[in-house]
């Protein structure tokens, strides 16, 4: 069971991709659907409902060693947004996505030089097989953990009134 939200992020993100280049017919697409579907519910039941983001370990939000991690959050926003919008799953979780979205723009700021600034983050990944292991990797700024699929999400995105990245002012 994938519980690591960066692991399970990158999952999903692959899970909606290869849907979107399966032909219909495609012998156990049905079976990927499935899979995604129950994946969406468990992101909706394990979202922070106070900042929309999921926690490091996804489902374990009650622990104390836990923590939002936005690295994850960012690739389950993507996952959820393009699965709703290519009809793998209901409509009704955009909500889902809208929300971390929301969450995710609380996490990036604009450094002194103009550069955005992500937090909260796992700083590396490597192998954990207990939750207090997993919830003891270091939290980061801006690690590549977290550009990467912020970068990968920004130019599906939909909403251009809503930037990632602030523009750098025209020298």
């Amino acid at each position: 069971m994938l519980r690591l939200g960066p692991a399970l992020g990158w999952y999903a993100m692959a899970l909606v991709d290869t849907l979107g280049d399966l032909p219909a017919d495609q012998t156990g697409r049905s079976d990927m659907l499935t899979i995604l579907t129950g994946l969406a519910a468990g992101l909706k039941a394990n979202q922070d409902a106070k900042t929309g983001l999921w926690y490091q370990v996804v489902d374990q939000g009650s622990k104390s060693d836990n923590w939002l991690e936005s690295s994850g959050s960012g690739m389950f926003v993507y996952a959820l947004k393009v699965a709703v919008n290519r009809g793998y799953i209901d409509s009704s979780y955009s909500a889902v996505a809208d929300s971390g979205w929301k969450g995710l723009q609380t996490k990036v700021t604009t450094d002194s030089s103009g550069s955005p600034t992500i937090t909260g983050a796992v700083q590396a990944w490597a192998c954990r097989t207990t939750t207090p292991a997993m919830s003891a990797r270091a939290r980061a700024r801006t690690p590549p953990t977290a550009c990467a699929p912020s970068c990968w999400q920004r130019p599906k995105w939909k909403r251009a009134s809503v930037r990632i990245f602030p523009q750098k002012a025209a020298r």
